[in-house]
């Protein structure tokens, strides 16, 4: 049994002081490991497009290697120094070390492919190729203050099962090391929680349609039996979403953002879109705002059944301005906590504070800080 498998059994249902918190937290293994070192009988995992590139990076190295398994490869390619296969089944104990080309924007790196791959077969720790992490991590810490450790506590012990609960603990860890690889990528697609996701005939608020790609994944996965209301505030990425949904005819695209109130804020563009009270620079614009309760209860729509939110930080205000639905309808979420640094702690611990009845859930869906979403479901 690999560490994670067994710190994940390990863990209690509720934690019952600071001290069994932080004792917890020390017992958390660290998945994904930089390392300029093979192991004897390395499989390097690399994609199609990063082959040459990574056999070139290992030239001399073909004694410690096993095989290359290849992310995207049709078939297998003969070599006189190495086995080159397509991706195939891994066992947890095999020697798994990836490599991919550094870049400042890991977003766009094979990297998320070759972890998502590995998640889906329940691998959570290998290494990791350290010159491919060059430009990988980034500072992102966290210090709790006040009574932020008690409450991060109580949201702890209302999650539902051991691997939300490994997750969050790691989320604290994570950002107290400014290093994410202590936490697990969970083997189901983003928005797509087996007990918490969309469902055919469901009403969908998405909030952040983006360039409109997870709002038509919506769509196909709930074969266009949904009605889809997707609200997008920035003009260049409504533009590319009406183009990707333009043939779908149950999706309504709302040129606004979501918040706590109904009227108009800015569109902050430094490191990504956001939506702020006021201008931070000149090239900072208006955009329009609605709340969830405003827009929803005045089109009087009968229920809304599903709602997702990826809007770079706004996510607390936006479900405060979605009280009178959440109460009424006690739609299931989907809600993105990883924006601000303390979303980890306000926003579980905004809808705990409701009442309604609801399981939560967390999943982290990204090898970084990025893509942790909190689920929950009254149904």
């Amino acid at each position: 049994m690999s560490n994670f498998e067994t710190t994940l059994n390990a863990l209690p249902e509720k934690i019952n002081s600071e001290r069994e918190a932080a004792n917890l937290l020390c017992s958390l293994p660290l998945l994904r490991q930089m390392t300029f070192e093979l192991k004897p009988d390395t499989i390097i995992f690399c994609a199609y497009e990063e082959l040459n590139a990574a056999l070139e990076f290992y030239k001399g190295q073909e004694h410690c290697i096993r095989a290359f398994h290849v992310l995207g490869l049709k078939e297998e390619i003969k070599n006189k120094k190495i086995k080159i296969v397509p991706f195939t089944t891994f066992t947890k104990e095999d020697n798994i070390h990836c490599f991919f080309l550094p870049d400042l924007r890991p977003a766009c790196t094979a990297y998320r492919n070759l972890s998502i791959a590995l998640s889906k077969l329940n691998i959570q720790e290998y290494t990791i190729e350290a010159k491919s992490a060059s430009k990988f991590y980034r500072r992102n810490s966290f210090i709790f203050i006040n009574n932020m450790l008690q409450t991060a506590i109580d949201n702890y012990n209302v999650l539902e099962d051991n691997l939300s609960r490994y997750t969050y603990l790691s989320l604290w860890k994570s950002r107290h090391l400014c290093n994410p690889s202590y936490i697990p990528i969970v083997p189901y697609d983003q928005y797509w929680h087996p007990l918490a996701s969309a469902k055919e005939n469901d009403l969908v608020c998405e909030g952040g349609s983006a360039d409109g790609i997870t709002t038509i994944d919506f769509c196909k996965k709930l074969r266009n039996k949904c009605d889809i209301i997707a609200f997008e505030p920035d003009p260049v990425y409504y533009t590319k979403a009406a183009a990707t949904c333009k043939d779908c005819k149950n999706i309504r695209l709302i040129p606004k953002g979501l918040y706590d109130f109904t009227g108009t804020l800015y569109i902050n563009t430094d490191n990504y879109v956001k939506v702020v009270k006021q201008k931070i620079k000149e090239e900072d614009f208006e955009c329009s705002v609605t709340s969830i309760d405003d827009y929803f209860l005045n089109a009087k729509y009968d229920k809304v059944d599903f709602i997702k939110m990826d809007i770079e930080g706004a996510e607390l205000n936006a479900l405060m301005g979605a009280k009178q639905i959440l109460q009424r309808d006690k739609p299931n979420l989907a809600i993105c906590i990883y924006h601000n640094c303390i979303d980890f702690i306000t926003i579980p611990e905004f809808l705990r504070k409701l009442d309604l009845g609801y399981k939560f859930y967390t999943g982290h869906h990204r090898p970084w800080y990025a893509e942790t979403v909190i689920y929950a479901t009254a149904r």
